[in-house]
């Protein structure tokens, strides 16, 4: 059995590229959490992923928490 390396800053595999994988996170009411669940999607270590979020009608601050934590990690679209 041999091990395969995979290049997690690319996104490649022994030079083939990885599939993109799409998390959704559902969110209403969800500001005390929110950011939290953004930074474990981040954190984990496939890195070929887009990670959308739904924001069901939030009356919270959920909307401002998701659009501040994305401006945070620079890589985003609201």
């Amino acid at each position: 059995m041999t091990a395969s390396l995979i290049d997690v800053a690319s996104g490649t595999s022994a030079g083939l590229k990885l599939p993109l994988v799409s998390v959704i996170v559902t969110a209403h009411n969800y500001a005390a959490y929110v950011a939290e669940c953004l930074a474990s999607v981040r954190a984990q270590s496939y890195s070929n992923f887009e990670c959308l979020v739904v924001d069901d009608a939030s009356t919270d601050q959920t909307l401002d928490v998701v659009e501040r934590t994305l401006a945070e990690i620079g890589r985003a679209h609201v």
